[in-house]
């Protein structure tokens, strides 16, 4: 009995890991673009300096 219930509930896990998944690429994304912004931003205002 267990064996089916979480066979019939194997699709609904598979897809709540998936969005849990692309949530955290998504985020990891996000904060990798927000790192290298703020390094161009610092080297254009370096060479904006004279440094």
């Amino acid at each position: 009995m267990l064996k089916e219930y979480l066979e019939s509930k194997e699709k609904k896990v598979v897809n709540i890991m998936m969005i849990l998944y692309d949530e955290e690429e998504t985020i990891r994304t996000y904060v990798e673009s927000q790192c290298y912004d703020g390094k161009v931003e610092t080297a254009l205002r370096m060479i904006a300096d004279g440094d």
